[in-house]
């Protein structure tokens, strides 16, 4: 029946006047889901044990074979059902530990010298991967070194610094790996299409660049003192046509508590580029204490990472073999697909690493759990046993606990 009620209006209006309901209905409706895929993993579970009872009770000798195949068929099926119901599980769990947002901004540069020819080729990356995926993309400030190319000494001008705004639902799950060193192996001329003269990096060593991913939040803010801002402009120097040159359009703005920086050029108005260079402030600002925050909590597993060598870097970009490679999850693809913006083998490795991290924490703590038990009133010698563990963990009731 039609109750003449806005649902979405209700909770605009309900988000408005009391926040604190509204992050409760929220919270409630994530159980609610939790609870209905449970509820469809338990019934799974129980439909493919009842299979393979059946399965055990089949004599060989005297039924015949294709009806044994048939129920090896079917616990396939429910198997592989299993196997997706845990990682849809897992995937929404992961999706509520990542913030809200409304994208990200990418900032690539160089951390090597001579490394500067890397930044247009990871640009080019991302925005032919944005570009595919439909997403609204903002070259942010951008700029450039005189270079020589390879033939006749001629100078060309090539970006050395990039930041990128890229705006969408779900950029931020997409693209938050990213973040990392990344390594090239370049000979002379390697790069297809390209005359700049990129060095032996063979004899010389990698060229190396940084990536660093940071979020646009939706709901988080962060309370700028304008006391702790230092603002400097100053005249472009990137892409945009000789009027960008002209006016000090380029904004920087300093934290002087923190010592992070932005810089915004791409819009001719210094107006416009303040504000966004703001914009990209407190979004680098969040970022920053929050991972702080994450680093305190965690300090000891951070350091682990930290003496890894290969937490280092996250992909080798090798011209070389043509080749590129992860170096957490050890994926692998062509060198032409990956400058084509196919990043898919790339992302969706690292999102099943990211599942299996999670899968291994919950049993963590699910065995913390059952050792918990095993040493409570609800178990007898010592022994868990599956309805003590139920009566425990499911009803408050302590005389049924006194009864096991």
């Amino acid at each position: 029946a039609d109750l003449g009620v806005d649902i979405a209006t209700t909770g605009s209006l309900i988000a408005k006047k009391n926040p604190e309901i509204h992050r409760e209905l929220e919270l409630l409706k994530k159980f609610n889901f939790i609870a209905q895929m449970a509820s469809t993993y338990h019934k799974t579970l129980t439909e493919s044990e009842s299979l393979r009872l059946r399965q055990d009770g089949v004599d060989l000798d005297r039924d015949e074979q294709e009806l044994l195949d048939l129920f090896q068929q079917d616990l396939d099926n429910y198997s592989q059902d299993i196997e997706n119901k845990v990682k849809d599980m897992l995937s929404y769990v992961l999706r509520w530990q990542i913030p809200q947002t409304n994208g990200v901004v990418i900032e690539i540069k160089p951390t090597k010298a001579n490394s500067e020819y890397t930044v247009p080729i990871l640009a080019q990356m991302y925005l032919r991967y944005a570009e595919k995926m439909g997403w609204k993309v903002n070259i942010v400030s951008e700029s450039t070194s005189n270079l020589s190319s390879e033939r006749g000494g001629a100078k060309l001008d090539v970006a050395n610094y990039m930041v990128i705004e890229i705006l969408g639902a779900q950029v931020y799950s997409q693209l938050m790996y990213e973040t990392g060193d990344d390594r090239f192996k370049i000979r002379m001329g390697e790069v297809k299409g390209s005359s700049i003269k990129k060095g032996n990096s063979e004899k010389k060593g990698f060229l190396r660049a940084e990536v660093l991913v940071n979020p646009l939040y939706e709901t988080y803010k962060f309370q700028l003192n304008d006391n702790d801002i230092e603002i400097e402009t100053f005249k472009s120097s990137g892409a945009g046509g000789q009027h960008v040159n002209k006016t000090e359009s380029g904004v920087r703005l300093t934290h002087r508590p923190s010592g992070i920086s932005v810089r915004v050029t791409n819009d001719r108005s210094q107006h416009r580029n303040k504000a966004l260079a703001y914009k990209l402030l407190e979004s680098k600002l969040i970022n920053h204490y929050y991972n702080r925050a994450q680093l305190d909590k965690d300090q000891q597993r951070q350091q682990t990472m930290a003496q890894s060598d290969s937490r280092k870097y996250v992909r080798d970009y090798d011209y070389v073999s043509n080749f590129v490679s992860d170096a957490r999850t050890k994926a692998r693809g062509h060198i032409s697909q990956v400058e084509a913006g196919e990043l898919e083998l790339f992302i969706d490795a690292q999102k099943n690493a990211r599942l299996e991290e999670v899968l291994l924490t919950l049993i963590s703590a699910l065995e913390g759990q059952i050792r918990s038990v095993s040493n409570s009133a609800c178990t007898k010698s010592g022994e868990v046993r599956p309805e003590a563990y139920a009566r425990c963990f499911f009803t408050e009731d302590n005389d049924r606990k006194d009864e096991l």
